[in-house]
């Protein structure tokens, strides 16, 4: 489908999609496009040199990644390091010094993991953890928006086009992250 304009492709993959869940047939789709896979397969099956990393339903795949690699493959990501701290009883994990409660086998105190956070999940807000914005680059109904935390490291941020508007590059605003959406996985 890679071939078609975007128009056409969306067409085209949403009526493949429809096709697939009528007549309930099995098939098999070789892509890179990950937009495609995602919209198209009632399983994903994640190869890297051969070797199957991850095997599951689309949003496992994208929402609970096997690991660092699977995570960074499918989709974009931020990364943080963090240890795991036991605080008043639960377990939790810190970004630019905020402490988020977080679950989950990994989630043990001394452990070091990355928490993986998708930019989709960072939220423009007016509290919460203070950032610079870097870069915006407007992408139609949505923004892809750079942002710089105050120790330097660089994050992005996916947000509607709406709000972008209401930021400018320089300024200092904050984000928010849902605990829920960050995911804990290995230091490698």
């Amino acid at each position: 489908l890679s071939a078609l304009d975007r128009r056409i492709r969306g067409e085209l993959r949403d009526e493949l999609a429809r096709v697939h869940r009528q007549t309930a047939t099995t098939a098999l789709l070789v892509t890179h496009d990950q937009e495609e896979a995602l919209v198209l397969a009632s399983e994903i099956v994640v190869i890297e040199n051969g070797v199957v990393r991850q095997s599951d339903k689309a949003e496992n795949v994208y929402g609970s990644p096997a690991d660092l690699w699977v995570a960074g493959f499918v989709g974009r990501t931020n990364q943080f390091r963090s240890v795991c701290k036991s605080k008043n009883g639960v377990i939790v994990v810190s970004i630019a010094n905020e402490d988020f409660v977080v679950s989950g086998p990994l989630a043990v105190e001394g452990n070091e993991v990355v928490l993986v956070v998708r930019p989709e999940e960072i939220a423009i807000s007016d509290f919460g953890i203070p950032v610079r914005v870097k870069e915006i680059r407007f992408m139609g109904a949505t923004a892809q928006v750079i942002l710089t935390l105050a120790n330097g490291c660089e994050l992005e941020s996916l947000i509607l086009a709406p709000v972008a508007r209401k930021i400018a590059v320089g300024i200092e605003t904050f984000i928010e992250i849902d605990s829920s959406t960050i995911q804990i996985l290995a230091f490698n």
